[in-house]
């Protein structure tokens, strides 16, 4: 492996790791704050597939935080927010 080979594969290297932090970690941060696990974002580590699963799960599936919401503004009675 010639010294050109090593430079290349150390800035392919570093070019996938930053589209690891800037994929992978985001999507990471969203699934969890809409209450599911934040594991779900490691489904995108595969290529294209694995966005198009979190984006039909994330679309489709039924959010902790909104059902928490729903129950918060069921206890507040006459005095609960409106959307």
């Amino acid at each position: 492996m010639s010294d050109i080979d090593r430079a290349e594969l150390i800035i392919i290297s570093v070019f996938c790791l930053l589209l690891i932090v800037i994929q992978v970690i985001p999507l990471c941060k969203i699934s969890g704050r809409i209450g599911h696990s934040a594991w779900w974002g490691l489904i995108t580590l595969f290529p294209f597939v694995g966005l198009l699963i979190w984006s039909y799960y994330v679309a489709y599936a039924k959010w902790p935080v909104e059902e928490k919401s729903a129950r918060s503004n069921a206890d507040l009675g006459p005095y609960r927010r409106t959307a």
